[in-house]
């Protein structure tokens, strides 16, 4: 079956597609976007959790949930426009906040050592969920000054400045003196097969360990960089040093949207369906996208239910994640050139996946994140836990929500989608237990545990992009050329080298690609005039 001509057909609902269509019809140009899913967003998704006896469903990003850096974000611009309330990270004083609650200095390192020694009678108390047990053990821990977010693997938090102390080289580590390595050293640049997990486990050059004497403590430092994979996707010796925070991004803290990025996203809809310009179509699995004979218009043919549909526009723009085309992508015709092919394949798309928590009460302290080292209850979860922290973010402090957000990157993220939901449930929460039963007389049943799998979703495989060893930024460069005289163009995250694996970095091509569509147009006009 076929339908009429449209002057642009957009492939996929998520920011790129919505951004870029929103920029469209505004300019007055007729727009389809055709959407495989059943819903708009593609990988920002608010899922809605009804709770029985609250009067509202809890609600949760299983996406993307942060805006990186506010300065001139429009990420931030569009929430503030909308008065959408926002949790912006600061510290107490009013500066960015760090990794945890630490405000550790460098200039504390003196008294490292002589902490490290005196961790092990602070965190060898055994927690459990009876009154008697759980109060021992926070009595136990007295000697701890504040919460720093780190908890040792007999359950409660470390010592005090061991933590801090951890939280600190982790911090500058993962953030600071790696991209200072990579990219602004006087005397090398790092070979192109060079990994930051490399340079991670190497305490000639990686500040991780620094002020660390015991084995143990070091591999707290590991196992707590590994729980960043999240940030990236990929596992840190699948990650490139050599382009490691290469990338020309936004500036200031992080920032996450109170109630979800459902704000934003709903908004670029309402503004592309009120207007007679725009259409959304949900369910429609694109099948095949072919330049015409003429090459003067492109066909895009869908499948829903069964039934197939042809498209054809004057243009096209396709925002399908990398994963997809990587895995599953629409059959071209003509086919993409070589150079194309290439740079898809170099790239990475990275994984993150979350599970969530609720509780009827939040029995935690009111620490932003929490890292949870190596234990036994993590360990008969998931094998690979042995070795690496799990990195969990209090939504109570975001949202008022009584929830845990453990964020599930790389390795971890892989295996996690290999276990059921009943096994997550059973699991997580007896590391929850482990680890904050010393706070609370009792832990309650959590009220909600959800799971997500995106490398399992047929319409993302995965989660953003991310440049393995032997990659270039310019592969992300090629993503975004247009082809077939720009009757096709690209737009997405991984189309940007310096705001991939981010929200607005979408948002941001798909604005890019709808003013090639407008040139092209004003361009015909001329000529036609002419």
């Amino acid at each position: 079956m076929a339908s009429r001509t449209h002057t642009a057909v957009i492939i996929g609902a998520g920011m790129s597609g919505l951004s870029c269509a929103r920029a469209l019809v505004q300019a007055g140009v007729d727009v389809l976007i055709l959407e495989a899913r059943d819903r708009i967003g593609g990988r920002t998704w608010t899922y809605q959790h009804p709770v029985e006896g609250r009067d509202k469903p809890l609600h949760f990003d299983l996406g993307a949930s942060f805006i990186h850096g506010i300065a001139g974000n429009p990420m931030y611009a569009m929430a503030k426009r909308n008065k959408l309330p926002l949790h912006v990270m600061f510290d107490g004083d009013g500066t960015p906040a760090s990794t945890f609650s630490s405000s550790f200095s460098a200039g504390s390192a003196s008294s490292t050592s002589s902490a490290s020694q005196s961790d092990s009678s602070a965190s060898s108390c055994s927690c459990s969920t009876t009154t008697s047990s759980s109060s021992s053990a926070c009595s136990r821990s007295s000697k701890i000054e504040r919460n720093e977010g780190v908890y040792g693997p007999d359950g409660p938090p470390l010592e005090h400045k061991l933590a801090e102390r951890l939280n600190f080289n982790v911090t500058r580590a993962f953030f600071s003196d790696s991209a200072a390595y990579a990219q602004d050293s006087p005397n090398a640049v790092p070979a192109p097969e060079d990994s930051l997990g490399q340079w991670m486990k190497d305490p000639t050059r990686s500040s991780l360990f620094d002020g660390l004497e015991s084995e143990r403590d070091k591999a707290y430092a590991l196992a707590l960089a590994e729980s960043w994979e999240g940030y990236s996707g990929a596992r840190l010796d699948d990650i490139s040093l050599r382009y490691w925070h290469s990338e020309v991004t936004f500036r200031g803290p992080d920032a996450t949207l109170v109630d979800g990025y459902v704000g934003i996203y709903s908004a670029l809809h309402s503004d592309i369906v009120k207007s007679k310009h725009g259409e959304v179509r949900l369910g429609e699995i694109v099948e095949a996208i072919a330049l015409s004979d003429d090459e003067e218009s492109v066909r895009v043919t869908t499948r829903t239910r069964g039934q197939e549909t042809t498209y054809t526009a004057r243009h096209v723009v396709c925002t399908l994640p990398l994963g997809v085309l990587q895995h599953a992508p629409p059959r071209f015709t003509p086919t993409l050139p070589q150079r194309r092919l290439n740079a898809t394949r170099r790239l990475g798309h990275g994984l993150l996946n979350k599970i969530i928590v609720a509780y009827p009460r939040a029995f935690w302290p009111d620490t932003e994140y929490f890292g949870l080292l190596p234990s036994a209850p993590s360990e008969a979860f998931l094998p690979l836990l042995k070795t690496r922290a799990l990195l969990a973010q209090n939504l109570y402090v975001i949202n008022g929500q009584p929830a845990l957000l453990f964020f599930m990157g790389g390795a971890a993220g892989e295996a996690l989608e290999a276990v059921s939901d009943a096994h997550v449930r059973e699991h997580i929460h007896k590391i929850i237990t482990h680890h904050f039963a010393c706070h609370t007389t009792s832990v309650p049943e959590p009220e909600a545990v959800i799971v997500t799998r995106w490398n399992s979703c047929p319409f993302s495989y995965g989660s953003y992009s991310y440049l393995p060893p032997g990659s270039d930024p310019q592969d992300f460069r090629e993503l975004a050329r247009p082809l077939w005289d720009d009757r096709l163009l690209f737009a997405g995250e991984a189309t940007d080298p310096d705001h991939y694996a981010t929200v607005h970095g979408p948002y941001l091509t798909g604005k890019r690609q709808a003013q090639v569509v407008l040139n092209k147009l004003e361009l015909e006009a001329l000529e036609a005039e002419g």
